[in-house]
């Protein structure tokens, strides 16, 4: 029963309780001295299944659960036709996420539309981003606070309810800067050697994967480099923010010279529409001698 505060009226006050419970005892843990990495762990899994496998047990659906069948679309264009078209829809000038989807379906013979139709994708997702959070955070927090990282992790995933964690770009790119934060607050990465090489290679591979996902999320992860660039004063990482900037020039130019036919072909289909007297019929233009079949 979905009634004014949502989920909330329809759920019983036993649940409330227990994360109640389930709260008090990680606080406990948070200020204790010594680290309690494990138990903490699986206390956060606790809460994460608690919030996002609420749909599962009462047989309901996720929020915008008919964003993730529209995408699995798309992903299976792509496995059956072995490419993305801007043609068939202006969705696929981000198709970063519908590739690797399909490269998963294909290689591994996982069934999404089972894991949609179960409700299981907004909970894969948000473990899928636990990693990258958690060495983000000891990355800034330093490591003698793990349990505070923990604490960061408790809160990140009580307030994010963002719609966007789905099988969709949005929640891929989210993924892929989590990914890049991690990275480039690892002391290592500031270090001259072979490592910091490393890193800067890995930096480039995601932020590749990410600009082929997600525009406004590439833009900001760019940001995020300039600053660090300018606040560091490292020449390699310029050069790493300069192929950065021409990956993602060359694949906007792609991506609006695909849009761009895309759109002129619309605008020809509703030219010969609006032109065309009610009735009459309209032969399509062919050059001289080609076959044009109906």
């Amino acid at each position: 029963e979905i009634g004014y505060f949502g989920l909330i009226h329809g759920l019983p006050v036993t649940f409330f309780i227990a994360l109640a419970f389930l709260a008090i005892a990680s606080t406990i843990l948070w200020s204790s001295k010594e680290k309690h990495g494990k138990l903490l762990c699986l206390q956060l899994l606790i809460l994460v299944s608690a919030l996002w496998l609420i749909p599962t047990v009462t047989g309901g659906s996720p929020p915008v659960i008919n964003h993730d069948y529209r995408n699995l679309g798309m992903i299976d264009y792509i496995v059956n036709h072995g490419h993305f078209s801007t043609r068939v829809t202006g969705y696929f000038s981000w198709p970063g996420t519908f590739i690797l989807s399909a490269i998963v379906t294909k290689v591994a013979l996982i069934n999404l539309e089972t894991l949609v139709g179960m409700g299981l994708v907004p909970l894969l997702m948000q473990l899928l981003c636990l990693a990258p959070l958690y060495i983000f955070l000891k990355n800034t927090l330093g490591g003698e606070r793990s349990n505070y990282c923990w604490l960061g992790c408790w809160l990140f995933y009580l307030a994010e309810w963002v719609v966007h964690l789905h099988l969709n770009p949005q929640g891929f790119a989210f993924f892929f800067l989590l990914t890049l934060l991690a990275l480039v607050t690892n002391p290592k990465i500031w270090q001259k050697g072979a490592k910091q090489f490393t890193f800067l290679s890995l930096i480039v591979l995601i932020f590749a994967a990410l600009a082929v996902t997600h525009l406004l999320t590439a833009l900001a992860a760019l940001c995020i480099l300039i600053g660090l660039c300018l606040l560091k004063k490292n020449k390699r990482m310029a050069l790493v923010i300069a192929t950065c900037v021409v990956l993602l020039a060359a694949w906007n130019l792609t991506e609006a010279s695909m849009l761009g036919s895309k759109i002129k072909s619309s605008e020809r289909f509703v030219t010969i529409h609006q032109t065309t007297p009610p009735g009459e019929i309209v032969e399509p233009t062919k050059p001289p001698g080609e076959i044009v079949e109906p």
